[in-house]
């Protein structure tokens, strides 16, 4: 579904992006070359991750409740045991059936059957009926299973009301997985809220709400009353909540959908006491489960060594006469030893992490089903731990303090690092770094607010940037140059709509097509493309070749000049193909395959993250194909291409909540275009998401920085920071060395470069210099280069023509036989 065609649940207060986008709430990352969807699919790759924490002064828990309630105050209920059908029969016996409205789905609940919701506009309605309504002292209850904290951090569990006269017991926006019960009254509002991460994810948790007049309102995890950041204790009767229906699962307006499973709801007419909610909590509303069948033991089971300290185990899933609801992973160490169990989890692979260096492990699985019965184990399956050695891992950096958060940020011929900040968000203008002094330098914009634009290299070297910060989700037409030879800005001709959030992208012949962006609101994408010419100073509309994309495509020049779009930073696109010079689209691949981020590994390769490849080289029908997956799910991380033609992934979350370091990726990974798999590198120390960067630098290092930058003023998530990642590579030997190096090459020529270790380079490689905001860097580009040994040094061949590398600049590595790279030459095609 395009940005255009969502439905009404429009959010604001960006950039952080639009706040999760339909498509995106509470979504999970997922792990295959591909990234965002709501699904859980576990062949995808991201999960969602926490928000920023706010804190409210926390104020305690609060005197237990003395009114008590018992099963005769039991309004409604639902068991969800029915397994199929649109209705849910009201376990009370009042008759309060529910009706699903679009699409929860059946699955294993907590006790019995239970309803999987979207995130979205999932629900279960179950009316109003007289019993229902005006029940201004009562008890709201569930078994919850969260996988994100979805619809727009404002999940409802149970609803009923309207604006103005409401009873929720929901997650809340202003605190990570919280959990909040609010009341509408006539002349206030009365509220439990919790502390951050009192809900915790994909795990069940019986959560309960209760209020009275006179008491308040109350929040309970598990049986027992949760430390509140704010509780609300008055008077002031509740206000006519009759016109308005019981919802599960969501609100009246389905735009405030829960994105999990729910299990065994009940609604009482007064407060129960905390022992009557941990009765409540241990018997089901069916009595129980009647089944005594355990499921089968998982097939198979392995185990492979990752990173440091760290084996990853995957199984063959078990089978249960009603449904496996978790797998028990138990360990041993040494022989003989005794296993012990190390995690419970839902899927069918676990990474086993903070072990031992070069010690072996073994591991037994067995499953479990909703009724508590254990299956019989897996066979057991062994692996030792590798040698925790930088040649293998790679090393990070400490972190190097900084005064500002890197959002934006470009690689310049002069070896500088161009970056920017929000600046209306309290953050810096645009800065100088130096990798060679750790120095920097203001360079500031007096014109424009660069933030929220897109970025390129000219052919000369100089960086173009399109567009940049109105307000929130409000573009503006400038353009602006930036030269890191006189270390100054200019604005040139604008363009003809005004952009927030799109991708400039520089052409085979120099020009520099600049697509997407919002000009005046969130979902007013811009469909019409437009392109600069640096040398005449002007643009051009193609408006025959109109076409609305989300924010922040990801576009690639193919080896027949052409534009590929291979996805969004916020949405699926099918991958079409763009003729600047006809002004025509062409599509690549009619299916639609999601991807957090993209990157072109080779000329007409390009890699999505998380699930497929998509193959344009000499290929007749080119589609997208899945390869190996990462060991973590990402969201917000980036992927960098390295001097030896690999592909390093940094940061992210296991969700796509934009900060909240609970769920951050710390391990880096690496992905082989040869093998078509990914390898598990060393850790770094701070969370890297939303608003983080990765650049290559030319000495084959990796800067890593920014994340946060999501509210006003300096919050907890803004990462004043960056770190950089020395990959194995330089752990293995001396460098080879670049002693000459031409300044320029001309395409489809020969270049000599000098070198003492022509003996021993193994390849040649060009790496466009980077231009990296959003976790996509839209300027980077790899090519292998064929050489022949001469006389001192190397002849080189330069790329045949601008389609396979566009004009600028590029770093030149030597790659050795043992893998070790270069410093990089700075090197100019035209």
């Amino acid at each position: 579904m395009m940005r255009g065609d969502l439905p009404a649940l429009t959010e604001t207060g960006r950039d952080g992006g639009p706040q999760q986008r339909a498509r995106s709430h509470g979504a999970f990352a997922r792990r295959r070359l591909v990234a965002w969807r709501e699904s859980i699919d576990p062949t995808f790759l991201y999960r969602c991750a926490g928000g920023i924490l706010l804190t409210l002064g926390v104020t305690g828990v609060g005197t237990p409740a003395t009114t008590t309630a018992q099963s005769s105050q039991l309004i409604a209920a639902y068991a969800f045991d029915e397994g199929s059908g649109t209705v849910t029969a009201d376990a009370s016996g009042n008759g309060h059936v529910g009706t699903l409205l679009n699409g929860p789905t059946w699955t294993t609940g907590k006790y019995g059957g239970a309803l999987s919701f979207n995130g979205l506009s999932s629900a279960v309605s179950a009316g109003n009926p007289a019993s229902l309504n005006n029940v201004n002292t009562f008890t709201y209850c569930a078994w919850v299973f969260p996988r994100s904290r979805g619809g727009q951090n404002d999940a409802r569990i149970l609803h009923k009301g309207t604006p103005t006269a409401r009873k929720q017991l929901q997650t809340d926006s202003s605190l990570t997985n919280s959990l909040k019960l609010r009341v509408d009254r006539a002349t206030a509002s009365a509220e439990a809220l919790s502390v951050a991460n009192t809900m915790s994810l994909n795990q069940w948790q019986f959560v309960c709400g209760t209020y009275s007049e006179a008491d308040g309102a109350r929040v309970y995890k598990n049986g027992v009353e949760v430390t509140y950041t704010s509780r609300t204790v008055g008077s002031g009767a509740t206000v006519d909540d009759s016109a308005a229906t019981l919802y599960i699962g969501n609100r009246g307006d389905l735009a405030r959908g829960w994105d999990g499973l729910i299990d065994e709801v009940r609604v009482y007419g007064g407060i129960l006491t905390p022992a009557e909610i941990q009765t409540a909590m241990t018997t089901p509303l069916g009595g129980g489960s009647s089944d005594t069948i355990p499921p089968t033991a998982p097939a198979t089971l392995t185990a492979t060594a990752g990173g440091p300290g760290q084996i990853d185990l995957a199984w063959t899933a078990a089978t249960d006469n009603v449904g496996v609801t978790a797998y028990l992973v138990e360990r041993c160490q040494g022989s003989p030893c005794s296993f012990a169990q190390v995690a419970t989890v839902a899927g069918l692979a676990y990474s086993d992490t903070g072990l031992a260096a070069a010690t072996s492990y073994s591991y037994q699985v067995r499953a479990t089903d909703a009724a508590g019965n254990l299956g019989p184990y897996s066979p057991v399956a062994s692996a030792t731990t590798s040698t925790d050695t930088a040649a293998q891992t790679g090393s990070w950096s400490s972190v190097l303090s900084w005064s500002l958060v890197a959002v934006h940020t470009m690689l310049l011929p002069t070896g500088d690092v161009l970056m920017f900040d929000r600046r209306d968000y309290g953050g810096a203008g645009p800065q100088l770094w130096s990798p060679a002094t750790g120095a920097f330098t203001s360079v500031p914009n007096t014109t424009t607010d660069v933030f929220c634009s897109s970025h390129t290299a000219l052919a000369d070297g100089r960086i173009l940037v399109t567009g940049g910060d109105h307000t929130d989700n409000v573009g503006i037409r400038d353009t602006n140059i930036f030269d890191s030879r006189t270390r100054s800005w200019s604005l040139v001709a604008p363009m003809s709509y005004a952009r927030w959030y799109p991708t400039a992208t520089t052409l085979p012949d120099g020009r520099v097509l600049a697509t997407s962006g919002s000009d005046n609101c969130d979902a007013c994408l811009v469909p019409i493309h437009e392109v600069y010419n640096p040398g005449t100073n002007t643009w051009i509309q193609l408006t025959q070749a109109r076409m609305t994309l989300p924010q922040y495509p990801f576009m690639f020049v193919l080896p027949d000049g052409r534009v590929l779009v291979a996805g969004s930073w916020e949405a699926t696109v099918v991958a079409q193909a763009l003729d600047v010079a006809a002004s025509t689209w062409t599509t690549i691949d009619p299916n639609a395959v999601d991807g957090g981020t993209a990157v072109m590994y080779l000329p007409g390769e390009v890699m999505k993250s998380g699930t497929s490849m998509l193959n344009n080289e000499a290929v007749v029908s080119p589609v997208w194909q899945q390869t190996a997956s990462m060991a973590f799910p990402r969201a917000h991380h980036n992927l960098t291409l390295l001097p030896d033609g690999t592909v390093l992934v940094t940061g992210g979350g296991l969700t796509t909540a934009k900060v909240g370091a609970s769920q951050a990726v710390y391990n880096a990974e690496v992905w082989s275009p040869a093998t078509k798999t990914w390898t598990t590198l060393a850790k770094m120390q701070t969370p890297r998401l939303y608003h983080s960067i990765a650049l290559l630098l030319p000495d084959g290092r990796v800067l890593i920085a920014g994340g946060g930058r999501t509210s006003s003023g300096t919050a907890a998530d803004d990462q004043l920071s960056a770190e950089i990642y020395s990959p194995p590579y330089l752990f293995r030997g001396p460098r080879p060395v670049i002693a000459s190096a031409p300044t320029t090459a001309p395409y489809g020529g020969t270049v000599f470069v000098g070198t003492p270790d022509a003996l021993k380079v193994a390849s040649v490689s060009l790496v466009r210099l980077g231009s990296v905001t959003h976790s996509f860097n839209n300027s980077q580009r790899f090519l292998s280069l064929p050489f022949q040994q001469g006389v001192g040094g190397l002849n080189v061949q330069a790329p045949a023509t601008a389609n396979l590398a566009p004009p600028g600049y590029y770093m030149l590595f030597l790659i050795n036989t043992n893998g070790v790279p270069s410093l990089a030459a700075f090197v100019r095609l035209s």
